[in-house]
């Protein structure tokens, strides 16, 4: 009797402990912090943020948000909010507002969103986006191999607003998955690996004036930020029109 006793205690101990983990980890997301609590909340893990006014709360899914802001100094910035290990937690914050690329899931380009906030200082009418890759040539064993070069764009106008959060296109989806798989298999294979080069497929951005003229956003750059690590945040760098085809 004693035994069976004890048995039942640690099944419920263990149902127990299951649905505190689930609770504290996969539980429904609590309402999003006020504008207030947010300012509190960025101020205090990142003083140098001193977020005065939040301009927006944009929701990428119920899990990550991203909360564009102006500083007491009149900077345009952006933080980067997840519901983790049961709160609202503000993973990344800058005071620049020059684009970011968010990997919310590394190995799901579908889940990959650029994101920017741009000061109206600086002019900035419209924002081309690219995925790049290099053309690549290669001689191997009696035979030729060329890789063309990728350029595929995305153009989003700043007139409305300074801010944003776009999710990549489909066809951009296609394209870093396909070379993630060749990536994939070049590194399994001795022979795979020197007939394909690296990927060399990169993300930039392009800011333009009104007269469609290239600018650089000098307000928008070369900020302060705060990360707590758990996040992929990558720099998006500049692309030259020289560089375009």
């Amino acid at each position: 009797m004693r035994k069976k006793i004890i048995l039942a205690v640690l099944a419920v101990i263990v149902v127990l402990s299951g649905l505190m983990a689930y609770w504290f980890y996969f539980s429904k997301p609590a309402k999003f912090p006020t504008n207030e609590q947010l300012m509190k909340q960025m101020n205090e893990v990142f003083p140098a943020a001193a977020a005065e006014t939040i301009q927006d709360t944009v929701t990428i899914d119920e899990r990550h948000k991203v909360v564009p802001f102006i500083t007491k100094e009149n900077r345009y910035g952006i933080s980067y909010w997840v519901w983790s290990k049961h709160k609202w937690k503000s993973v990344y914050i800058d005071d620049s507002g020059e684009p970011r690329l968010w990997k919310i899931n590394r190995k799901d380009a579908s889940s990959y969103h650029l994101v920017w906030n741009i000061h109206p200082n600086d002019g900035v009418s419209t924002v081309k986006f690219y995925l790049m890759k290099d053309r690549n040539y290669l001689f191997q064993g009696g035979e030729h191999f060329y890789f063309p070069k990728i350029q595929l764009e995305q153009a989003v106008s700043l007139e409305n607003k300074s801010y944003g959060v776009m999710g990549l296109p489909k066809d951009w989806v296609t394209v870093v998955d396909s070379l993630g798989k060749i990536e994939a298999a070049r590194r399994a294979d001795l022979w795979f690996q020197s007939l394909f080069p690296a990927r060399d497929l990169f993300f930039g951005w392009l800011p333009l004036n009104g007269e469609n003229e290239e600018t650089f956003p000098e307000n928008s750059v070369n900020g302060q930020s705060y990360s707590d690590g758990d996040e992929i945040i990558d720099f998006v760098p500049f692309v030259n029109k020289s560089e375009l085809e």
